[in-house]
Formats: structure tokens, sequence, C-alpha cells
């Protein structure tokens, strides 16, 4: 099957569409087989919910990131590193998410 790809602001895998949940995709990040991390844009994001979430082939969400606080929000691009995955946040923490749940397993605060 054909990778996810954005499109008009959404994802699209195949013939499946999925239109964004707040705002608008702006990165997809493959993380094993059919899993693929998504992050949509932060700003006017819906307050409290996760802009960074996993979803499968199907385009179904398999999980949403935990965020530090309910008024944080992903803003740059998440990344691999050594197996591990990595995100950071407006209010300047760097996160360690856990692939299989979307768990914070670590965090630093970076400023």
């Amino acid at each position: 099957m054909a990778a996810i790809q954005i499109r008009d602001d959404g994802l699209w895998h195949g013939e499946r569409q999925r239109r964004p949940i707040g705002t608008k995709v702006v990165q997809v990040l493959k993380l094993v087989s059919e899993r693929w991390l998504i992050r949509e844009d932060y700003f006017h994001f819906p307050a409290s919910l996760s802009n960074l979430y996993c979803i499968d082939g199907s385009l179904a969400t398999v999980w949403s990131a935990e965020l530090p606080s309910s008024d944080d929000s992903y803003c740059n691009d998440a990344k691999v590193v050594d197996g591990k995955l990595f995100a950071w946040t407006w209010n300047c923490y760097r996160c360690e998410l856990d692939m299989s749940s979307g768990r914070i397993v670590a965090k630093q605060f970076t400023k």
C-alpha cells in the first residue's frame, strides 16, 4: 500500500482519507510497520488535547501523546534517535515518548 501523504491539510493512505483533529497536519513520521506519528500545527489547536498522535494503516488513532502539562503542545518535528522517540514542546520540554503508548518516559526542561 502507498505511504501516508499529507494532502489538503489532512492525511491520505491509498484511498483512505483522514481529516485533522484540530488544525492541519505538518509532520508524518514512520515509527514501525503500519504505525505513523502525526503532528498537527500547534497554533490554535484545541486546548488540553495533544497535537501529536500515532495512527495505523487504516488511519485510526492508536494513541495520543501525553502532554507535560494541559497548557502545552508539541511544536517542533519529532525524531527517532537510537530507537527512542523524542518530541519538543512549546513550554520548552524535550520529551522521550514510549512508541507503543505515547506516554512520557522522560522529560527535560531545555530553556
